[in-house]
């Protein structure tokens, strides 16, 4: 019967772990307008508007994968510019929060 027990006790644990685990965003999503960029070192910094009260500030990088909403149209990091409407997101883990990836939306 202890010997049940203990199985009974690691496996509620693993499975608590595990839950824990899958419960933790992956990937946070941003959206809003570009209203200032800054270039820093090998990262660009874009500061966005949802509207008058939510703001972000995002990171981008040369890993940051950047697209038209249609996909069609090439386009790098470097044409992204003010008044542009971008949605993207991160992963909350890194350690510089670098944007994942950023969509340009028409």
């Amino acid at each position: 019967m202890n010997k049940a027990l203990k199985i009974m006790a690691v496996f509620v644990v693993v499975v608590v772990v595990i839950v824990g685990y899958l419960s933790i965003p992956k990937t946070v999503d941003f959206r809003g307008t570009v209203t200032k960029i800054e270039h820093e070192d090998d990262q660009t910094v874009f500061y966005i508007s949802l509207d008058d009260t939510i703001s972000y500030v995002v990171v981008a990088n040369s890993r940051t994968k950047v697209a038209y909403d249609d996909h069609r149209t090439k386009v790098q990091l470097g044409d992204i510019a003010v008044g542009h409407t971008i949605q993207g997101n991160y992963r909350p883990s890194s350690k510089d929060k670098v944007a994942k990836s950023i969509t340009i939306l028409y």
